[in-house]
């Protein structure tokens, strides 16, 4: 929003104009392909995590409200149903229209908590985004797009399966999206920022231009250092002095009453031992 503005009774707001067309376009088009889709999911997240920060819960996330410009940037619109939180994260600085008790939003984008008409914060927005993500790397909502109080119901009480995530190309999306589509707040990212850094290392199909022209770093030489390999040495050459310290008992002269006796003590001690040793190296595989 760039100004507000007043002429006679009216008041308005100037806001950016955006070439470009609504996810929701670009979906019933033919979809996005696996990179670009990485890409605008990202840029929600960016946006989502710098509304967060400011307080702000956007509330109505849905690809009629995501933009994609011309030049491949991403815009989340529309924060008519937005609220602000206070300085404790409580909604007490909220407006009248959007007070608790009042449903609003979208179905099938809302979050449990916001269809129980309950106080909602950033994690309500999370949800949405889930919500998206699926539809995006799907071409279907999760939840459905037939009779609302349908669509309401698997909101509150169906498990998402996330394997059409996975068929369409999105394996690295799936965890995320899971995360995002818990039932419980307490179960998803607590913010955009926490989504943003789950999102993170992009994947290859994510990174942006500048960086896939980059050339990449040579890859390391050999395999990195296996501490599991070394360990399995360790108990090797324990096992192996063991057995070898029985060398210097076995060439005891006879003479030694004592010799005999030692010696199988010994050999004993050796075999459990070795025993342990083997059976740790077993277990370790």
């Amino acid at each position: 929003v760039h100004g507000l503005e007043g002429e006679g009774d009216n008041v308005y707001g100037v806001s950016e104009f955006v070439r470009g067309r609504s996810l929701r376009q670009a979906l019933r088009d033919a979809g996005l392909p696996p990179e670009e889709a990485a890409r605008m999911l990202r840029g929600i997240a960016e946006a989502l995590a710098a509304a967060h920060a400011g307080g702000v819960v956007h509330r109505d996330l849905k690809p009629e409200n995501v933009l994609l410009t011309e030049s491949g940037g991403v815009k989340l619109v529309d924060f008519g149903l937005a609220r602000i939180l206070g300085p404790s994260g409580d909604d007490r600085t909220r407006s009248q229209l959007t007070r608790s008790g009042v449903v609003l939003g979208t179905p099938g984008y809302m979050a449990p908590e916001q269809l129980r008409a309950e106080a909602v914060d950033a994690r309500a927005d999370v949800f949405a985004w889930g919500v998206v993500a699926f539809e995006t790397a799907t071409g279907r909502p999760p939840f459905g797009d037939d009779h609302a109080a349908a669509v309401l119901a698997r909101v509150l009480e169906d498990q998402v399966d996330l394997a059409p995530v996975r068929a369409g190309g999105h394996h690295a999306l799936a965890p995320v999206i899971e995360r995002c589509l818990q039932k419980l707040p307490a179960a998803r990212f607590g913010s955009g920022a926490e989504l943003l850094s789950a999102l993170d290392p992009r994947p290859d199909t994510s990174l942006d231009r500048g960086r896939r022209d980059t050339p990449s770093r040579p890859a390391p030489a050999g395999p990195p250092p296996d501490p599991v390999r070394w360990w399995r040495v360790h108990q090797g050459v324990v096992a192996l002095v063991c057995v070898l310290s029985l060398w210097p008992l076995s060439m005891v002269g006879g003479a030694d009453p004592l010799a005999r006796p030692t010696f199988f003590a010994a050999l004993a001690a050796a075999v459990v031992v070795v025993s342990l040793r083997l059976n740790y190296w077993f277990l370790s595989g």
